[in-house]
């Protein structure tokens, strides 16, 4: 049964995992909640340690929560929605002496599937020439796209991916950012964990920031992007132009000039303050931050 327009593919509702207990207990995971929706590309992103496997291990009903809920598809997690997802963990397990072919043609019984997609999914993920050849001659690049096209065999509705990009040089990169969006634009939800946030810049739609199994942020990219608006200040002498800025605009020297935290509207305030304070101002514009600049900030910030 098809669930209402507007409802997520995967909702988190203050998801937490806590393992052992007593004094020993470890909080891993804590009130994490967000929601994944159809036709997007979602970012989860984190350092090492931050969680995420975790959670996403949770969403897949691999591990049990300690506390909150999973919702697929508007519903408690079911072995009826678990069919309409499809996951990509820890680069997936295959047999190493079997052709990669062959490795969809046993995964696709094991899910009761005919294998009818098989050849389909392995042009989709560019391993159809090297699909013969046996697995354990595959690069690490090659297992993951295997990995990718074991997540479509069954044409999921949801597409859960654990850091899809490991392995991959750059040109497999952006066959795999060609791929996301184009699942994107077939009406699944895609919801991967990553850390080339660079990647994660120009593919996703939406992102979540989690530090230390806390959700710090979550946002459109472009939020995120207006969020480190900057300004780049070029002005003589640089000692004066930072005298006159310190204490009112946060900044830090950067390739010859200053990088002040501001907005496009405090412009003329903060022309106005280097002038009255004696520098020659020769430019002032917007220099946005990168998201892995952005990333970097919130983590850093919430270790203080």
């Amino acid at each position: 049964m098809l669930e209402p327009d507007g409802t997520p593919a995967l909702e988190l509702r203050g998801l937490g995992k806590t393992y052992g207990r007593g004094s020993g207990a470890k909080r891993a995971v804590s009130d994490v909640s967000l929601s994944v929706r159809k036709g997007e590309v979602y970012g989860f992103l984190g350092p090492n340690g931050a969680g995420k496997s975790t959670t996403i291990r949770m969403a897949l009903s691999l591990i049990r929560p300690s506390d909150g809920e999973v919702l697929l598809f508007g519903e408690p997690v079911s072995a009826r929605a678990l069919r309409r997802v499809g996951a990509l963990v820890d680069g997936g397990t295959f047999y190493p002496f079997l052709s990669g072919r062959d490795n969809l043609r046993v995964l696709a019984k094991t899910q009761g599937s005919d294998g009818s997609r098989i050849e389909a999914v392995l042009e989709r993920v560019d391993l159809a020439r090297d699909a013969k050849r046996k697995v354990k001659g595959y690069s690490t690049g090659m297992k993951q796209r295997l990995g990718v096209a074991a997540a479509l065999l069954d044409d999921p509705d949801l597409v859960i991916l654990d850091e899809p990009a490991n392995g991959l040089d750059a040109a497999g990169i952006q066959d795999m950012r060609t791929l996301l969006r184009g699942l994107a634009a077939d009406g699944k939800a895609v919801f991967l964990s990553s850390h080339l946030l660079h990647e994660v810049e120009q593919i996703c739609d939406r992102v979540a920031v989690v530090h230390k199994g806390r959700l710090l942020r979550e946002a459109t990219v472009r939020e995120m992007l207006d969020q480190g608006e900057a300004l780049r200040v070029e002005a003589e002498p640089l000692d004066k132009a930072a005298a006159a800025l310190d204490g009112r605009w946060p900044f830090e020297r950067a390739e010859g000039g200053l990088k002040v935290l501001a907005g496009r509207a405090d412009t003329p305030a903060i022309v106005r303050q280097l002038v009255e304070a004696g520098a020659d101002v020769f430019h002032v514009g917007p220099e946005e931050q990168s998201l892995e600049e952005i990333f970097l900030t919130m983590t850093r910030d919430s270790d203080a």
